[in-house]
């Protein structure tokens, strides 16, 4: 079914899919693509890289349903790429399957206009398989995101702290601007299979722009539809 509990720490009720406390990234848990994440056995999961490429690591256990939680600290890139071009400079935990183009991510990213974080989505259905984006602007550096996937339907968190209440991310305009009576952002991917999650990260632009991006990710949590968060 969907879920390997590995580890018990952390948040209560969470299920630590992986602490990053070893040294070297764990081979039975995740799938390396790209080279720009290693672990050095600090307790954390650390990216650092300097390339238009994305890198990213592929859960080898599947998901049917669930929370999903990646706490970030540390974000720093030098990304002065113009926006709405799709070369962010981004770290973001994401569910769905690449290969079949279906796919759901929010992220913290940075263009030339500033920080911002965001939640991306890919419909299989569409010709093209265009990238939507939902935005709000954001400078922190380091912070929690969240996905939850439960009933088929997902909807995407955020907080600054872990003291603080999750914030919801709602239905944007291209400025990263909420409507007044801006309505939750739900997605309904129709995944019609058990999923990977993902840990993603891209240094922005192109491989010809030299964009740094540097970040750190504390664990990865997988919480029980019906468990607190």
């Amino acid at each position: 079914m969907g879920y390997l509990i590995l580890l018990m720490s952390g948040p209560a009720n969470a299920a630590v899919y992986d602490d990053f406390n070893a040294a070297g990234i764990d081979g039975n848990r995740w799938e390396i693509i790209g080279s720009g994440f290693s672990q050095p056995g600090d307790g954390y999961l650390h990216f650092s890289a300097t390339s238009g490429k994305g890198h990213s690591l592929l859960s080898k256990q599947l998901f049917t349903s669930g929370t999903f939680t990646m706490p970030f600290s540390d974000y720093e890139c030098n990304n002065d790429a113009p926006k709405d071009k799709g070369l962010g400079s981004i770290a973001g935990i994401a569910l769905g399957s690449r290969s079949i183009n279906n796919w759901v991510r929010i992220e913290r990213g940075q263009v030339s206009n500033g920080g911002y974080i965001e939640v991306n989505w890919v419909a299989p259905s569409e010709s093209n398989h265009p990238i939507h984006v939902n935005c709000i602007l954001s400078e922190i550096t380091s912070g929690f995101l969240q996905i939850r996937y439960e009933d088929a339907q997902v909807s995407f968190f955020y907080r600054a702290k872990d003291s603080d209440e999750w914030t919801q991310m709602v239905k944007t305009d291209p400025r990263c601007r909420p409507a007044l009576n801006a309505e939750p952002l739900i997605l309904h991917p129709g995944w019609e299979t058990n999923i990977p999650l993902f840990i993603t990260a891209f240094p922005g632009g192109t491989t010809f722009d030299k964009y740094f991006l540097r970040f750190k990710v504390d664990y990865i949590n997988v919480t029980l539809p019906g468990q607190a968060p």
